[in-house]
């Protein structure tokens, strides 16, 4: 279940997060580092990873939230999930 604050942000806190993972480029050529908060239910990662249904579908629907740091869209980390498999 997802919290919200009075100034409609996720509630960390109050909302039950199952876990936290983080992917990291240990190459950094660049000076320009992107973060990407993916905030999405468990099954659907789940079946995500397992190759089950396409992350492309998901990416562009309204089933992964998503948090940007800086908040701008970065097209090659976002769509570098649909390599993320297991």
């Amino acid at each position: 279940n997802f919290e919200i604050t009075n100034d409609c942000k996720l509630d960390n806190r109050r909302s039950k997060f199952l876990k936290t993972y983080t992917l990291k480029n240990f190459q950094k050529k660049t000076k320009d580092i992107f973060y990407l908060d993916c905030i999405i239910e468990y099954k659907l990662f789940k079946s995500l990873l397992s190759g089950k249904f396409p992350w492309n579908t998901s990416i562009s629907g309204s089933t992964i939230l998503f948090r940007r740091k800086p908040n701008k869209f970065n097209v090659d980390l976002t769509f570098s999930l649909n390599f993320l498999r297991i």
